[in-house]
């Protein structure tokens, strides 16, 4: 069974935390807070443990990820 998730294309306000944004690489994560935040995708992270991830100290760059999104088992 597969979960599809659309949003409007109309133009938005920035959304409060929690909300899904992207990295520059196209990485999707669930941010609770500026900067700090669960990756959902990206080949770089552990996902055997739900770890948060904390981005001070990184270069990496985030915005409001407002495109589909569809969930199903392999």
């Amino acid at each position: 069974m597969a979960i599809k998730v659309t949003t409007p294309e109309t133009k938005q306000d920035v959304k409060p935390f929690p909300k899904l944004m992207k990295n520059q690489d196209g990485e999707i994560f669930y941010m609770v807070r500026e900067k700090y935040g669960l990756p959902l995708s990206g080949d770089e992270w552990d996902f055997r443990e739900n770890n948060f991830a904390d981005f001070y100290d990184t270069p990496h760059i985030f915005t409001d990820y407002n495109e589909p999104i569809t969930i199903q088992n392999a």
